[in-house]
This record gives structure tokens, sequence and C-alpha cells, in this order.
């Protein structure tokens, strides 16, 4: 019997925590203004990509908006992948005269409705969504419409309004926060102001 070394075996299962994740993200021409450093487009994708370092075991995509939406990153596990994607985001990617936040927010509800529950069991799903807060164009969905398909889904909605509310100090760069006020009280989620890039930080760490 020593001679054959019989092997025992076991097998241990670990339960993680996950989450699925939409980024949901301004591309309108609002966001090129410089009261946040370099611009607003800049500080937010510096900030987004310190959050994608931080995921371990949570899926994260990406959708983009201006005068549409569109898909630009599906649910991954790929952090670099992903990390990539956001680096290369330029005003242009998507027509950016117009700032469509309820066709992105919904179009962001959309990928979470239809992703598939992994290891049997349903993952939490959240939305974050940076923008100024100017909605001023709809295809499809307003921001309420939106925000109630959200509730539907049991998808809580992050929100962080980008830049400063100061329109004379730069001149017309101004922001609207209470639709974003409004998207995250309709959803349970939370509303966060960033008039700097250390408040965009801390709003991240938060979520």
């Amino acid at each position: 019997l020593a001679l054959a070394r019989p092997v025992t075996f076991r097998t241990v299962t670990r339960q993680l925590d996950s989450v699925d994740i939409m980024l949901v993200f301004d591309l309108s021409r609002s966001m090129e203004e410089t009261d946040l450093p370099r611009d607003r487009l800049d500080a937010a994708q510096r900030v987004v990509r310190r959050f994608i370092d931080r995921r371990k075991n949570d899926r994260v995509g990406l959708v983009v908006f201006g005068q549409g939406a569109m898909l630009q990153c599906p649910l991954t596990l790929d952090m670099d992948l992903l990390d990539r994607v956001v680096a290369d985001l330029t005003l242009g990617d998507i027509p950016g005269y117009g700032t469509a936040i309820g066709d992105g927010l919904a179009l962001g509800v959309a990928q979470l409705r239809r992703a598939e529950a992994r290891d049997g069991k349903k993952n939490a799903k959240i939305v974050i969504l940076l923008s100024d807060g100017d909605s001023n164009w709809v295809t499809r969905f307003n921001p309420n419409e939106a925000a109630a398909l959200a509730r539907k889904e049991g998808i809580k909605v992050f929100t962080v309004l980008i830049g400063r509310d100061d329109l004379f100090l730069f001149g017309g760069g101004s922001v609207n926060p209470q639709t974003l006020r409004d998207i995250a009280s309709t959803t349970g989620g939370r509303f966060f102001r960033a008039e700097d890039e250390a408040e965009l930080e801390r709003s991240f760490r938060l979520v």
C-alpha cells in the first residue's frame, strides 16, 4: 500500500462577491472645458483608469455618449483591455454637438440587463454615469425615462458631475447638477459632485 502512494484530494470552493459595472462616459464637446486639470475629459479619464485598476473580480464595460450613444466595450474581466480603451477616448469618437444623457444611460442599462449570471447566481449591477449634466439631446430616451428603466431593472445609478459650476470665471462652461441628482435619486444610487480632480478621485472611491 505504501508503494502505491495513495493520494487524497480535497476540493475547496471559494465564493467571491462581484459586481457588473457599466461606465457611461460623456464625450460631448463640453467635456473639453478646462475647469479641471488639462480638461474635463482628461481628468475623468485618469480617475476612471485608476478605478479600473482596482477592479479584481468585477466585470466592467463602457458606453460613450454625445449626440448619440455607442457601446465602446462590453462587460469584461480584462481590465488591461478596458484601460487601453479608456485611455484612447477622444472627443470626436462620437458626434459631440449634443449631450444625450438618457440615451447613454439606457444603453448602459440594456447591457447590464442582457448580462448572463456567472456561476449560477446573479451579480449586483450598477451604472456609473460621468457627465457635466447638461442634457440637451434626445434620440430615444430622455434622462427620466432612462432612470425609470434602470429602477425597473433594479440597477442603481451613481452619477458623477464633471466640472465646476462657475459660468463667469470659465466663460460658459457651467454644469447642470439637477439632471444627475434626479437620476441618482430615482434609482437609489448616489450623486457626487467633482469640482476638482481630488474630489473626482474621492467620488470614485466611494462608489
